[in-house]
């Protein structure tokens, strides 16, 4: 429901609680067939002045609510933007855990092995497992070619292993030195398909 339509959108507009005895007769009232009965109220749901959700409810019979139940509810709406600003700082420390974890991994490899296929093979299947990535490849500067190290996700029969720095987003990454990054591939002439999947790019 879009903000400022329906009494939750009023509610979201406005950052103030809204109760009507008689949805019938309310000029924010909004229902998706036209129709509707009872009573309602709603009320922000905010963290430190931020609007972070709204709580509505809504009764099938007429003057069932009253506006007494606003500081009750108005309650209940801070304990649950308190449990949900916890929530998500818990989701984002726990994200940050899981990369901390996963470059501490990859760390550990590259030190304590003196195997290069080794090495590369791990890390390419870690950025895969830890970060969804669906197609990840490790590429060796040789010369002015660069030679597939190893990869993951990747067709067999449309694998490059051998790109010249001349060509390509992978070259364009060698000779600017530069991080390449490419929401849309099919934007950039020089992406070089090696699967039909891939949407974006990062290089």
């Amino acid at each position: 429901q879009d903000v400022g339509q329906g009494v939750m959108g009023h509610v979201a507009k406005t950052s103030k609680p809204y109760f009507t005895p008689n949805v019938e007769h309310d000029d924010f009232y909004y229902h998706p067939q036209g129709q509707g009965m009872g009573a309602a109220i709603g009320v922000p749901m905010r963290y430190e002045d931020k609007l972070i959700g709204v709580v509505y409810i809504q009764n099938a019979v007429p003057n069932s609510i009253i506006e007494d139940d606003i500081p009750v509810l108005e309650t209940l709406a801070n304990h649950l933007a308190s449990a949900l600003q916890n929530a998500r700082l818990f989701a984002d420390v726990h994200d940050h855990l899981t990369t901390a974890n996963s470059l501490q991994s990859i760390s550990q490899i590259v030190t304590s092995s003196l195997e290069l296929e080794k090495i590369f093979a791990t890390v390419v299947n870690l950025l895969q497992e830890n970060y969804g990535y669906n197609h990840v490849s490790i590429y060796q500067l040789e010369g002015d070619t660069l030679r597939l190290g190893a990869q993951v996700g990747y067709p067999t029969d449309l694998i490059i292993h051998e790109i010249r720095i001349t060509s390509g987003v992978t070259g364009r990454a060698i000779r600017t030195r530069q991080t390449q990054f490419l929401p849309n591939v099919k934007n950039d002439p020089s992406f070089l398909r090696a699967s039909h999947e891939v949407q974006s790019e990062i290089c």
